[in-house]
């Protein structure tokens, strides 16, 4: 389910947590912070981010339609393309970012 996939994030976001920690200059700074001085995303961006690039591409058939969204596509119109998705590959925050991906 959802609470065990979020755990499963977690965990490896902590992977990551842990390892900036120990950069020289970083212990004292919160873990976002790190992330902004380092110029990285958090793991869970980086695959949201990662997931929308592919339904983008899967949308201009640039790569085989491996997730089965082909069909959650909104046809174009007065907005441009609009993505139907479940949260499974993207949250309600990410909809504009995504919209305007599709649309560029």
């Amino acid at each position: 389910g959802i609470n065990a996939e979020y755990g499963e994030i977690q965990a490896i976001e902590n992977v990551q947590r842990c390892f900036t920690r120990r950069i020289s200059g970083m212990i004292n700074a919160y873990y976002w912070e790190r992330l902004r001085r380092l110029n990285l995303m958090s793991l869970q961006r980086r695959r949201q981010r990662y997931a929308l690039i592919h339904i983008r591409k899967t949308y201009h058939n640039l790569v085989p339609d491996s997730t089965g969204m082909k069909s959650d596509f909104d046809s174009e119109g007065r907005l441009g393309v609009q993505l139907k998705c479940s949260p499974k590959y993207i949250t309600k925050a990410d909809t504009k970012w995504a919209n305007q991906l599709f649309n560029s």
